[in-house]
Formats: C-alpha cells, structure tokens, sequence
C-alpha cells in the first residue's frame, strides 16, 4: 500500500493525539515545506570538512534530501549538491545575491587572516569576500555547524589562518546582519530542516543566550 507524506503526517498526528502529544510543529513544518514562493537558499563552504552537508544529505524526518531540494526550497547555490560547476555555478550565486532576500547558510569558519586568502569559493572569491558581498542581502543567516557557529576546530590554538564564527567574522568586518547559530560537529539535519522552515512559516525562532533556537538546544 502507498501512503503519501500528507497521509502518513495525519495518521501520525491521528496517533500522537490519542498518545496526548504536541503535533502541531510537526503539522506546520509540513505546511511551510509544501509552500510556493519560498525565498531562494544560498549556501556557502568555508573553512570546514563538510560534514554538515553530509549530514543534511542524510535527512529523512521531516523530508528527504532530493525532495526537499527539488520540490521544497529554491536551493540557488550549493557547491556540494548542485548539477553545474565552475562559472555557471558562481553565476547562479552572483545572480541571486543580486535579487536580495535570500536567507544565507554558511558552512564552516570564515578565515580572516591575510584578507582570506586561506580559502577561496570560486576565482576571485575568497570565504571573506563571499561573506561580505552575500551578508548584506541576505534576509537572515545561518550559521549551521560549529565551525561557522563560533570557529570551532579550524579557530583551535594556534590559529595562523585567523578562523572565526560567522558573528565574529561579520563584527570584525565591521558588519551587522541576523545571524542565527545551529552549532554540532555535524549539527543535526532535523536542526537544520526545522529551523529553516519556522523561517518559511514567517517566524524567527526563540534564541537562547549563544543565538541557537531553543527548540534544539535546551
């Protein structure tokens, strides 16, 4: 027998009502990943192992990988996952940086040392320019993964290559955008998936004191 994703949601809601479970972020995060409109995603890999995407590619509670790439956000630019490389790549990120209201993820340590030259996303890109060209119309961050949260193991001492957190990297720019931190070495896939689509939902997730939604880091 097939069941569909809506099918299997309501029976589940069905089951956790009688069980006297909460259902209704479960019900709304379906809602918000089945929308049309939703703002384009631009993910960036800094200083890091990549593990995070891995660990995105591996997604299965609230959604899969291909479905949620194909049919569920407007995925713009993401080195690891997408078809085309090279220029056309960088000219989807550049194309899309243009239009503005992007929501931003950023994967990995911002290294600042010698103008960033440790790592460079594309010719004449470096993870700092990158982050500085993109910060500015991104409607919020994400900092996902410890590394970009606050530095991590590429900031560990000594630190020739100046890696920093995206909120660092950003105050030592002398910029200021939303930034919002989902740290784990490698943060969690429901973390990431849950925390976007609270952003689709037309909702800013409750922060605790290190800028993590509380709904994942209690």
């Amino acid at each position: 027998m097939h069941v569909t994703r809506r099918e299997f949601l309501r029976a589940a809601a069905g089951m956790a009502g009688m069980l006297g479970l909460q259902t209704t972020g479960l019900l709304k995060l379906e809602e918000a990943l089945a929308g049309s409109g939703n703002p384009s995603v631009i993910w960036l890999q800094g200083q890091g192992c990549t593990g995070c995407s891995v660990s995105l590619l591996n997604s299965v509670y609230y959604t899969t990988i291909d479905d949620l790439l194909i049919n569920k956000l407007d995925m713009k630019f993401h080195s690891t996952v997408m078809a085309s490389a090279g220029d056309l790549a960088a000219g989807e990120a550049e194309t899309a940086r243009r239009l503005g209201g992007y929501i931003l993820v950023v994967e990995g340590a911002v290294p600042l040392g010698e103008q960033g030259q440790y790592c460079q996303l594309w010719e004449g890109m470096t993870m700092q320019k990158a982050l500085e060209s993109f910060a500015k119309g991104a409607s919020v961050i994400l900092a996902v993964g410890t590394c970009a949260s606050y530095g991590g193991m590429c900031a560990g001492k000594p630190n020739p290559t100046g890696a920093s957190g995206v909120e660092q990297a950003l105050t030592s720019l002398g910029l200021q955008a939303n930034v919002i931190n989902i740290p784990g070495c490698p943060a969690h896939p429901d973390w990431i998936v849950g925390t976007v689509s609270t952003l689709l939902n037309g909702q800013t997730p409750r922060l605790d004191g290190y800028k993590r939604p509380v709904d994942y880091f209690r």
